[in-house]
């Protein structure tokens, strides 16, 4: 049988393999279309929650390594566009490129691949985590490739930013998903350890990226990204095992590749907003900062560090983030969160002079 699954699956996992009471999926009824309904069973003897065995560990460990190492090389990865933005800008490398055009490829590198999600669901249904990640992996490092010779401005537009998107869009997808049916009581340890990826994939590429840059130039950097990338991609395919198996055996939920239901739901519309102006400001202090340390009159490589530290950050607050969501509440925790950055831009970013302030800056943000 194919290692076939989607989201609306695995959602499902994450519902059978917690300890508690079995939380059904959504009822979408037309007579109650203003409310959303849950059938809560008050069974708690038995294994009616307890449907699918869950190792809590064993292989999942080799599992966590290559979700690891695919974050690493994804994520981690994009974090190194800030060095290359700043570069393309110094340099004049392309002489119809403008600050405007570096950062709607920066947009396009980071927000393609968030568009093809139904695609990717679709394909993963007819396929399997592995396959769709192996393509996404052979996207990715061609676009890297293709970026190293390109030589219009255009060229960069398509290599640097669609096509390598889509890349790490095919390998986010499922690589979300793979870890959790593997653990309970240690699933969020598990999942801090992969989101950890990261930010040590951002500190290895900015400071190699920089590093190559001054001695090379920017296509030997993307020569060299393309190789660590690849070889680590390998290995992490190579380790991949999921367990769409026994979630099929225990499961009655229909494969679905986009549930239009939820946009009934007002609540869903906010969702989606707050996602959108959170990963705003995301993708603005991220591939900003970099620029923002060389504006105040420090070098390229002073700037790397700045980002590197971002990344030191990410390591830190990730699993300190996780711990609190699930001691305090995700909302309490994500509104805490925001809170904390919106006064720390105020208070630290905008009146901010000297290269101390932008390295605490950095850390605070990452975390």
């Amino acid at each position: 049988m194919q290692d076939t699954t989607s989201t609306y699956k695995m959602q499902e996992v994450l519902e059978l393999s917690v300890e508690g009471p079995l939380i059904e999926a959504p009822n979408f009824d037309d007579k109650h279309a203003g409310e959303c309904q849950f059938d809560i069973s008050s069974e708690s003897s038995g294994d009616s929650y307890n449907k699918i065995p869950v190792p809590d560990g064993g292989y999942g460990w080799v599992v966590v390594f290559s979700s690891f190492l695919l974050n690493f090389c994804t994520s981690g990865a994009s974090y190194g566009y800030g060095v290359f933005l700043s570069y393309y800008m110094d340099s004049g490398k392309y002489v119809t490129g403008g600050t405007l055009d570096y950062a709607a490829i920066g947009g396009l590198g980071f927000g393609v691949g968030l568009l093809l999600s139904p695609l990717y669901n679709y394909i993963l249904i007819k396929t399997s985590v592995k396959k769709l990640i192996i393509l996404g992996v052979v996207i990715q490092n061609v676009a890297v490739l293709l970026a190293a010779f390109s030589t219009k401005l255009w060229q960069v537009y398509l290599t640097q930013g669609v096509f390598i998107s889509v890349g790490m869009g095919a390998i986010c997808f499922p690589n979300t998903t793979m870890v959790a049916p593997w653990f309970r009581k240690r699933r969020s340890l598990a999942l801090e350890i992969t989101v950890a990826g990261t930010g040590v994939g951002g500190i290895v590429f900015n400071l190699s990226i920089q590093r190559i840059i001054d001695t090379a130039n920017a296509s030997w950097a993307l020569i060299a990204q393309c190789i660590i990338s690849s070889v680590l991609s390998g290995v992490a395919v190579m380790l991949i095992r999921t367990r769409r198996k026994e979630v099929q055996e225990n499961s009655d939920a229909p494969i679905m590749v986009f549930a239009w239901e939820v946009f009934r739901y007002p609540v869903v519309w906010l969702l989606i907003l707050w996602v959108c102006f959170t990963m705003l400001g995301y993708v603005v202090q991220v591939y900003s900062l970099f620029s923002f340390t060389i504006s105040l009159g420090y070098t390229s490589q002073q700037a790397s560090v700045v980002s590197c530290v971002i990344c030191v950050g990410i390591i830190i607050g990730r699993p300190l983030v996780g711990y609190a969501s699930d001691k305090f509440g995700a909302v309490t925790t994500a509104a805490f969160c925001h809170l904390t950055v919106a006064t720390l831009c105020y208070a630290m970013w905008i009146p901010c002079r000297n290269y101390a302030t932008v390295i605490m800056f950095g850390l605070f943000e990452g975390m």
